[in-house]
């Protein structure tokens, strides 16, 4: 009898225990966040800017969708502009308060149902918590080293390309007018959120751009087997300055002819099993390393 009276009040105790903190809790949020507006769903709330297509939603609206509980919160963490936040109620919190609380004056926050939010595509993805964000300027002053993307097609590139750039270190990005773009919904999400951490700027005339540094005497390096008569060199053997440009090209047709005139030498990455080509993504975190360990 004495064992069960304290498995008893053992039981009580940790149940008062628990209301306790989440009254502490209450009382914390209350204090803290009142500032914060939560709010209810509606169902009449229009969702149709997370099921548009990313270029258009880019377009017309200046945003773009982050979704998925990490990538949500690299937003809230970073300086971006935020249009709204829509979550499911488990994901409110302490720790998300505070960042979203920084975001000014975005001061409401949207509670929804599975339901409302499996309307969405991309639930199991997305996990019910998802952001409008305001695309940046895409202008930003450059630091070296520069890589740059020409005629990247895939958004899973571009996400895997960032997050293995900014893991490496490396900062800055340019993408050309014939790539698809970085902040399309897809790359996004597969950078984990990385992407806003980089500094990516976006070029109308990529051989102008190239020209422009080609003048300066900032030294040019491209990807893959060049078309016109230029010199090739090993990736083992390359030793590039901090100062340089990095040029991608598409894995099918390999870098744009009228750019090659611009590239000082071609990198060529060793392969072994009659391997004649590397995902776009794995040669630039290839090439990113050497700049990792030279200038680490």
């Amino acid at each position: 009898m004495a064992i069960l009276s304290r498995i008893f009040f053992a039981i009580l105790g940790e149940r008062l225990l628990e209301q306790f903190e989440c009254m502490h809790l209450n009382l914390n949020l209350s204090q803290n966040f009142s500032h914060i507006e939560i709010q209810t769903l509606n169902l009449n709330k229009n969702l149709e800017l997370y099921k548009i297509h990313s270029d258009l939603l880019m377009k017309k609206y200046g945003l773009f969708v982050v979704d998925g509980e990490k990538t949500v919160y690299r937003l809230l963490e970073s300086n971006l502009q935020i249009s709204e936040v829509i979550c499911l109620e488990k994901y409110i919190n302490v720790e998300f308060l505070k960042l979203f609380s920084k975001h000014s004056p975005i001061q409401t926050l949207f509670v929804a149902e599975p339901e409302q939010l499996k309307e969405i595509r991309g639930y199991e993805l997305h996990q019910g918590i998802m952001a409008l964000a305001y695309v940046p300027n895409l202008q930003p002053a450059l630091d070296f080293p520069v890589f740059i993307g020409n005629r990247i097609l895939e958004a899973n590139n571009w996400g895997s390309l960032i997050r293995s750039l900014c893991a490496l270190g490396i900062q800055s990005l340019v993408f050309d007018e014939h790539s698809c773009h970085p902040y399309i919904r897809r790359s996004v999400r597969v950078s984990m959120g990385t992407i806003f951490q980089m500094r990516i700027r976006e070029t109308k005339k990529l051989s102008e751009f190239l020209e422009d540094f080609s003048k300066k005497g900032i030294p040019i390096y491209g990807t893959g087997i060049p078309k016109l008569n230029k010199k090739i060199i090993s990736f083992f053997d390359w030793n590039p300055p901090k100062e340089s440009i990095v040029v991608l090209g598409n894995e099918d047709q390999g870098i744009d002819l009228d750019l090659e005139k611009y590239i000082q030498e071609f990198v060529f990455i060793p392969m072994h099993s009659s391997v004649d080509s590397l995902n776009v993504a794995v040669a630039g975190a290839i090439l990113a390393t050497k700049f990792r360990l030279n200038f680490s």
